[in-house]
């Protein structure tokens, strides 16, 4: 698959019962900025590099979003992922 489709990885987390889909906390926050980021970028490609693969300019570069509500939903998913990475550290 080219791309990196968030759409998709949503979906499976939530068939596979992800604790991202929890009832409470602030997890549908994240989730709802991921399916944003998807809605704006689908292929994946704009949040990375200044233009997209096909030479359109990213949405990193055009974004006018408020900084520092974006860094808030950043540093979510951050915490989040850190979280995942040391359960999974741990049952390894």
């Amino acid at each position: 698959m080219k791309g990196h489709d968030l759409g998709k990885l949503l979906k499976q987390l939530e068939e596979a019962g992800d604790d991202l889909f929890a009832a409470g906390g602030d997890q549908h926050l994240v989730v709802e900025f991921i399916r944003d980021l998807h809605r704006r970028d689908p292929n994946g490609d704009g949040g990375r590099y200044p233009t997209t693969t096909k030479g359109v300019p990213s949405p990193a570069t055009v974004c006018c979003a408020n900084p520092p509500l974006f860094r808030e939903y950043v540093n979510l998913l951050f915490s989040y992922t850190q979280g995942r990475i040391s359960r999974a550290a741990q049952t390894a």
